[in-house]
């Protein structure tokens, strides 16, 4: 008479009832130890929830070369980053996720500003509590060399905003949300800076 095969030799019965007691000790511990973390460390959400910025970038010869990408952008301080090929193995979506407006931001903007406006160039955060951001320049600057000037670092004023006269500080009234808006754009100007020798940006 055919017989069962047996997989485990030891006893294979067990008292599921009988421990109930301790398996509910056990489980409103797990729980009560998971909602103490959710409420004094928080959820860690990633891009995917966040949200945050998608550049495309077109490898100018060959394939693009994701670890090395990854290794470039990780570097720049921008957070969290994720890549992936897109549409065909010279072009790669770069994510980066969604910038905060903090101090972090503005010395990202001082690099972009020291490369592509000379160096010399200083950027400043304003007082804690605003979004105020102080540009110095290496020379005293009209206003309308002011608006070119930080226009190069995807930030744009109305006319209320520009220093009076001919100075070389001009400080920038920004509300914490109108920053962190701002930031998104200092992000990508560091990435094209960091890659744009060998790939071409494509729908930022």
């Amino acid at each position: 008479m055919w017989k069962p095969v047996r997989l485990f030799a030891f006893k294979r019965k067990f008292d599921f009832l009988g421990q109930r007691k301790a398996a509910l000790i056990l489980s409103t511990l797990i729980n009560v130890i998971s909602l103490v973390g959710v409420f004094t460390i928080g959820l860690n959400f990633g891009i995917d929830f966040k949200g945050g910025i998608a550049i495309q970038a077109k490898a100018k010869d060959g394939k693009a070369e994701l670890d090395q990408l990854r290794q470039t952008v990780g570097a720049l301080g921008v957070g969290e980053v994720s890549l992936q090929e897109f549409g065909d193995p010279s072009t790669a979506l770069i994510r980066v996720q969604r910038q905060e407006g903090d101090n972090q931001c503005v010395a990202g903007a001082q690099r972009v500003m020291q490369k592509r406006a000379g160096a010399g160039w200083q950027v400043k955060p304003g007082p804690a509590g605003t979004g105020d951001v102080e540009f110095v320049s290496p020379t005293a600057l009209d206003g309308a060399n002011w608006r070119d000037a930080v226009s190069r670092v995807g930030l744009t004023i109305q006319e209320r905003q520009l220093p009076r006269g001919t100075t070389p500080t001009a400080k920038i009234d920004m509300s914490p949300e109108q920053r962190a808006e701002w930031c998104q754009q200092v992000a990508i100007k560091l990435v094209e800076d960091a890659i744009g020798a060998n790939y071409e940006m494509r729908g930022t």
